[in-house]
């Protein structure tokens, strides 16, 4: 199922990792603009290949039942280009909570390609995946972030505050949420006023 996954989108196609993608994988996510707002470093170029690799390894791994890591590349339907990647995990410091993630290239900010891509994996989570709530989040100085998670449904929920040294990096950040239902409903009152409009 995960390893089979194709989402499309008006402009794009959300679908499985390779090895072929390794090279736009490490281009992008060496990019400093990228990792400004995330707790990581640049990786070395193994590295990256290590974390692809382990990425390709949970869609074997991720089950209805427990999502290990869910990653998909966004790739231009015209194109095929590889313009960034979405997905769905478990939340560093609240492993009980499912996570959705957006990177995209810097040549690439600004499109709305994280807002359709995340509604779309939203979607998916929702109705394929049967996921109750997902929540997303953001460093409160990365408003281009933020403006996709509201985009995308997700409220503001709370700041995340008091976590073990370990998770220090997120102390301050910003939590969203989204649940199944809320998603639903948006969903229905959508296609009322699209049915009203016509």
């Amino acid at each position: 199922m995960f390893r089979n996954a194709r989402i499309e989108t008006a402009r794009t196609r959300l679908r499985p990792f390779t090895m072929a993608d390794l090279a736009v994988f490490r281009e992008i996510a060496g990019q400093e603009e990228v990792l400004e707002f995330l707790p990581d470093d640049r990786m070395t170029p193994a590295e990256a290949k290590r974390l692809l690799q382990w990425l390709i390894a949970c869609y074997d791994e991720d089950t209805l039942e427990r999502l290990v890591k869910f990653s998909l590349p966004i790739a231009l339907r015209e194109t095929g280009e590889v313009v960034g990647w979405v997905g769905l995990g478990p939340l560093d410091f609240d492993v009980a909570a499912i996570e959705i993630y957006f990177v995209i290239s810097r040549a690439h900010w600004g499109k709305g390609y994280a807002t359709e891509a995340a509604r779309a994996l939203l979607g998916y989570g929702f109705t394929v995946l049967g996921l109750p709530r997902v929540v997303g989040v953001v460093d409160r100085r990365n408003g281009a972030s933020v403006r996709v998670l509201e985009k995308a449904g997700l409220r503001y929920e709370r700041t995340v505050e008091g976590l073990p040294e370990a998770y220090r990096s997120y102390e301050g950040h910003l939590l969203y949420a989204l649940t199944a239902d809320e998603w639903t409903r948006r969903r229905l009152g959508n296609e009322r006023r699209a049915r009203d409009t016509t």
